[in-house]
């Protein structure tokens, strides 16, 4: 399966736009990909956010988020290494592809149009540097369950700017109709989690259903000085628990090479 478009592109929603965008792509990609694999074999349950990337642990959330002062910004070859590895993984979960290439933008539109901040891509397009990787879920049946992050470099106040924009349509948009070349599809949001880790960071669930498939999201999104942390799990099965360590792993990485 590949997630050229990942996870939820800070665009995506712009943030969001990190998620949504990616996982609708994959989504679309693999759907014959999955309907192969369960004629001729068997196909996150929790799915990638399963016990293996959940947690019950509460996230930390004080102090002011790490790296505002920076003002360098990475390229897509440093970003890549800012990903996580196998060995820094929760169990359950193993490196897929990783890509530093920018992703055309998509041309979303969504029928309101308060909410259009949701799919505006204005981080991918702005972007000085990016990369993406993708994870697989071990132990999920599901041919679409796995995991997705993608980091973006741009200014600091370019990304506070899309990222504060990106809450308000969060606020005021639960339930979204959106068109993707043609295709028509409801995006529904909710458990929507501002600071959950840490300042400049909100966790949100996000439901994707189009004619033929239901997908079910967990994505975070972080700001971390000139990066944009935009991750997610997701799963056809049944929404996805929330991946606590996994969350943590990644923005504490993105943290540390920011001191």
């Amino acid at each position: 399966m590949t997630m050229r478009k990942s996870a939820a592109r800070f665009a995506v929603v712009p943030l969001i736009g990190l998620a949504l965008t990616g996982l609708t792509a994959c989504e679309k990609s693999d759907k014959k990909a999955s309907a192969d694999a369960s004629s001729s074999a068997s196909a996150p349950g929790a799915g990638a956010g399963s016990s293996t990337t959940g947690s019950t642990a509460k996230p930390t959330q004080t102090g002011a988020a790490p790296g505002a002062g920076k003002t360098g910004q990475p390229g897509g070859d440093q970003l890549a290494k800012l990903l996580l590895s196998d060995s820094e993984l929760p169990s359950g979960l193993s490196a897929g592809s990783t890509s530093t290439d920018k992703s055309p933008a998509r041309q979303e539109k969504t029928a309101d149009p308060n909410c259009q901040q949701l799919v505006s891509h204005n981080v991918s397009k702005a972007a000085t540097g990016h990369a993406e990787r993708e994870y697989q879920n071990a132990k999920s049946s599901s041919t679409l369950s796995g995991a997705a992050v993608n980091l973006d470099s741009q200014s600091h106040p370019f990304l506070m700017q899309e990222f504060q924009a990106e809450l308000a349509a969060l606020k005021r948009c639960q339930t979204v109709d959106v068109t993707d070349d043609g295709k028509a599809s409801i995006y529904t949001f909710s458990d929507v989690r501002p600071d959950r880790f840490g300042p400049d960071t909100v966790a949100f669930r996000v439901q994707t259903v189009d004619s033929d498939t239901t997908l079910y999201m967990y994505v975070v999104l972080a700001v971390r000085g000139t990066v944009a942390v935009s991750m997610s799990t997701y799963t056809t099965e049944a929404a996805p628990a929330e991946p606590v360590q996994f969350a943590q792993a990644q923005i504490a990485k993105v943290e540390a090479a920011l001191k």
